[in-house]
């Protein structure tokens, strides 16, 4: 099992402008962000790598967060961005990237759905660098 923690550095959009819709139903976005002093501490465990694709080639991602407001289902930005990762690293390797990933929030400083974000889904790309 591969452990690493992480400083997920917060950040203010200064400015946005939605410039269209995509056809997914998201919007393209032109936007200026600045890094804020709040940051998220995440500890990210991997379990397996690079197993070839075969009848159970699925992967289980789980999200689980120290504040009870912060959702920790697929509505939660980190567990959108591991499966985003898994998807595409399969669809180019025809491997799963890892049996079992857990994200751990360990502390949420950001006040919740108060206009500021969090980077959470940023630390997951160090997994596979």
């Amino acid at each position: 099992m591969t452990c690493l923690e992480v400083i997920s550095p917060g950040k203010i959009n200064l400015f946005l402008r939605i410039t269209g819709k995509r056809s997914d139903g998201y919007h393209e976005l032109v936007s200026l962000m600045s890094p804020i002093g709040l940051a998220d501490k995440l500890r990210i465990e991997l379990d397996g790598r690079g197993r070839d694709t075969g009848k159970n080639s699925d992967s289980a991602i789980r999200v689980s967060c120290s504040d009870p407001d912060v959702p920790c289902d697929d509505t939660n930005l980190a567990f959108r961005a591991a499966v985003l990762f898994a998807h595409e690293y399969q669809k180019k390797t025809e491997k799963v990237p890892f049996r079992s990933l857990d994200i751990y929030i360990l502390k949420n400083k950001y006040p919740w759905a108060q206009g500021l974000a969090e980077a959470a889904p940023m630390p997951l790309l160090y997994c596979w660098h």
